[in-house]
């Protein structure tokens, strides 16, 4: 069986990895697998802050945009390239 890791798993690793401003940012591969979904290019970008706990993220390549949500606010975000960060879902 031929199994890749999720998107949701690779952001969370990423996210446990590294702090915000640090210097030494780096991406670790635990399984080879990751280099069929992720460039060996690919650096670590701060898209926002300010939120207490979030979870997803999901990407909408039509609209080509991450959303993602801030649980204890009861709030969903999404950020593009084109748009930046915006609020998407306030209940």
């Amino acid at each position: 069986m031929n199994t890749h890791p999720s998107l949701a798993g690779l952001v969370l690793g990423l996210m446990l990895m590294t702090q915000p401003g640090r210097a030494g940012e780096q991406i670790l591969e635990f399984d080879p697998s990751l280099q069929t979904i992720l460039s060996p290019a690919a650096e670590i970008k701060e898209l926002a802050r300010g939120f207490i706990w979030s979870e997803g993220p999901t990407w909408d390549k039509k609209r080509q945009a991450l959303y993602f949500s801030d649980v204890p606010e009861n709030k969903a975000y999404s950020w593009s390239p084109e748009h930046g960060l915006s609020l998407f879902l306030n209940p």
